[in-house]
This record gives C-alpha cells, sequence and structure tokens, in this order.
C-alpha cells in the first residue's frame, strides 16, 4: 500500500444493495428468544454505540477521556459509561399494550448480544496495542486476529446511529411479505400480532449489528477489508493517536451501482491504528512507525468528516494539536495525500 492515504471524501455510511441482506431470523429462534427472555425491561438504559472497553483504552487516568465536541469548540471530560451512547438506542417498541415485556419486544436482547461480540475484540485489540508501545518488538499480526480487528471495524461502522438507523428503516420499507411472514405467523400464533412490527424490526437490528456472516451488512464489509492489504500504524512516544464518536475514518466510491470501500483508517489505542487500503498483498501486513506531523495529521482528519461530533484522546493537547492542524490546512479540493 506505501504512504498512499486516504482521499478526504469520507463517507460514513457504508451502502449496499439492501436486497443483499437476508432479512429473516429463523422462526424457531425467534420463539426461543419469547419464551426465554426476562420480562423485567431492559437493564441497561444507556447503550453504546462506542464500546466502552474500546474509549476505556483512551483514557488518561480514572475512567474519564478528554473530548472535544466541534459544534461548540468546547473541551470536556466524559465518563465513558455516559459518552456515545443513546437511550434504548437498539430496542424495538412492542406497540402492543397487552406485549408482557412491557414497552419493548426483547430487552437487552442487542445490548447482551453486542457485549458477547465486544469480549471477542477487546482481546485482539488489546494485544495490537501491547505491540506498538514505545520500543516493544513487534510481531505480524495472525490472520485470526487480523479477521478479528476487520469484524471490530465493520460492527464499529455498524452500530453507530448514523448508520444503523436509516439502515434498519430501509431494510424495512424495502422487505417483502415472504420476508416478514415468519414474525407475523410467530406473533399470530402467540396471540400478539399487534407486536409483529416491533419483532420484525428487532430481528432486523439483530441481522444488522449481531450477524458477521455471509450476506449480512457486516460480513460484506469484512470481506471487503480482507480483500485489502492492512497495516498496523505505530505512534512515536511523543505522539498519541485520537478517536472520535465515529472512530472509523472510510472512502468509498461508487462501483457498479454500488458503494465499495476504498480504504479505511481506524485507531486502536493511544499508541496504534490500523490502516487499509490497495496494495500488492491482502491480509494484515506489516507495522509502520509513524512521526509525531503524521499522527497529528490523521487525528486531525476527524475535523473534517461531517458525520463525526466529538474527537476523543487521551490528553487535552492531542486535541488541541489536531484542531490546530486542521485548522491551518483547511483542505482545497480531494486529493490523495501522504502521511
Amino acid at each position: 500500500m506505501g504512504r498512499g492515504w486516504l482521499s478526504r471524501r469520507f463517507n460514513c455510511v457504508f451502502r449496499t444493495d439492501v436486497r443483499q441482506i437476508a432479512l429473516v431470523c429463523p422462526t424457531a429462534e425467534l420463539g426461543l428468544a419469547v419464551t426465554s427472555m426476562n420480562t423485567k425491561g431492559p437493564k441497561k438504559k444507556k447503550q453504546h454505540y462506542v464500546p466502552k472497553f474500546y474509549l476505556r483504552g483512551f483514557c488518561g487516568s480514572g475512567d474519564t477521556v478528554f473530548a472535544l465536541d466541534k459544534e461548540s469548540g468546547g473541551i470536556f471530560t466524559p465518563s465513558v459509561g455516559d459518552f456515545c451512547a443513546e437511550r434504548y438506542l437498539y430496542e424495538s417498541l412492542s406497540n402492543d399494550p397487552n406485549w408482557y415485556k412491557g414497552k419493548f419486544v426483547y430487552p437487552n436482547y442487542t445490548e447482551d448480544g453486542l457485549c458477547e461480540l465486544e469480549s471477542a475484540f477487546a482481546p485482539v485489540l488489546k494485544r495490537v496495542a501491547a505491540l506498538c508501545v514505545p520500543n516493544a518488538p513487534f510481531t505480524c499480526v495472525g490472520d485470526d486476529d487480523a479477521r478479528l480487528i476487520a469484524s471490530f471495524v465493520a460492527n464499529a461502522i455498524a452500530r453507530h446511529p448514523s448508520v444503523f438507523k436509516p439502515l434498519r428503516n430501509e431494510l424495512m420499507l424495502s422487505a417483502s411479505e415472504e420476508d416478514l411472514s415468519p414474525y407475523r405467523d410467530l406473533m399470530r400464533a402467540l396471540g400478539h400480532e399487534g407486536a409483529f412490527e416491533g419483532v420484525a424490526a428487532e430481528g432486523v437490528t439483530r441481522r444488522l449489528l449481531l450477524d458477521t456472516g455471509d450476506g449480512s451488512y457486516q460480513g460484506l464489509i469484512v470481506g471487503e477489508l480482507l480483500e485489502m492489504e492492512g497495516i498496523v500504524l505505530r505512534a512515536p512516544g511523543c505522539a498519541s493517536f485520537a478517536t472520535a464518536s465515529f472512530p472509523v475514518l472510510p472512502v468509498v466510491r461508487e462501483t457498479g451501482g454500488r458503494d465499495r470501500l476504498s480504504s479505511l483508517y481506524c485507531p486502536i489505542s493511544p499508541n496504534a491504528a490500523v490502516i487499509y487500503g490497495p496494495g500488492p498483498r491482502r491480509g494484515m501486513g506489516g507495522c509502520e512507525l509513524l512521526g509525531a506531523r503524521d499522527v497529528v495529521r490523521l487525528n486531525a482528519a476527524y475535523f473534517e468528516a461531517d458525520f463525526v461530533r466529538f474527537v476523543v484522546a487521551k490528553d487535552r493537547r492531542t486535541l488541541e494539536e489536531a484542531r490546530s492542524f486542521a485548522e491551518a490546512n483547511r483542505p482545497s479540493p480531494p486529493s490523495r495525500r501522504s502521511i
């Protein structure tokens, strides 16, 4: 891939033909969920679109990060438990006053599933971060870890409200009666046909956020990433990577009537990041140690992405340097630049 980096045409929504994404969870699985889940309502009101374990990697001390609000320009220090979250983000309304689980059809079903995925992502991100601490010897990332990193990136895209909400709506609107009949039949058999749309929405949510297999939204992204060359980037001891309320910076191009990833950047920790792009080989390759100015330039890219509101770092200096660089280098029309 060399040192060529992203153009500036960032696009947070990796859109695809919704007809490629199968909708239906098996009826038996839905029935099991209906009969086995507790009826006490959501345990987790604040549902994170940026995982807490990931944000904790950017804590300077305690359980807080430094965050810069691009709208106000202010810098503040939120707790990771309260930051990058929305109330009941992944819940689906039952719209049935007699639904025995209450307001939501399957309380915490998706949230608990995301926690299971995060338990697989966290160790590999920690291993990559450990490889990139100053003066640490670097060993290549194995194929299994490379796939998990790509899966983490895909999940970070899919679960963000600016992607998840419109895509879920689009999938629901495009669904055929054949797609939806298992949900309708199940709810009719249970005497809760009024909850049919909520149950169908929950199935779509689960498909988007928890399924990484072939034919799924995340599976399509993972497949694109694994066809590219990936490189681990290391920050020097005098600089740190920032992240954001939308950590991933994808560059998308339209090919054959659908969007395809051209390149993508995502920080892993203050010391480590990954970048994907065209190159002579597929998969996660080597590691590149960046200069401090290169790191600042990457951090400043978040100020150019209109889908990012909050830029996040372990210290105030990292944010202020990135903002200063962005203000001093307001982009002219898009062009390829090297890091």
